[in-house]
């Protein structure tokens, strides 16, 4: 089974947590949506650490994946993309990153629950 496109999975992997925490943080100003809020963390930070443990076939040994994501500044034949490295260094502070954010957010939502 292949694994998803490492340049689609190196552009989501950091944007997926920040998406969930303002989708959290709008669902917190409504009282009955605050155990959403919860369950919308724990998703994002989880989806973004499956999606660096599936860029592990991509960069590997020597291998990296370059992902660029806009076009910062272009003035004549001068061009800087803002672009994502995922080498294997990389790879594993994402994957460490990310899982224990994953576990911290889960111990927090269970903590504050009550």
């Amino acid at each position: 089974m292949p694994g998803p496109d490492p340049q689609l999975a190196a552009k989501l992997i950091p944007w997926l947590p920040a998406a969930a925490a303002v989708l959290a943080g709008f669902c917190c100003w409504h009282r009955s949506l605050r155990a959403v809020a919860a369950v919308l963390t724990i998703a994002g930070i989880a989806a973004a650490f499956l999606l660096s443990l599936g860029l592990a076939d991509a960069a590997t040994g020597d291998a990296s994946v370059t992902a660029t994501l806009f076009d910062w500044i272009r003035v004549g034949d001068f061009h800087a993309g803002f672009a994502v490295l995922v080498d294997p260094l990389t790879l594993v502070m994402l994957s460490v990153v990310t899982g224990i954010g994953a576990l911290v957010a889960i111990y927090a939502a269970g903590y504050m629950s009550g």
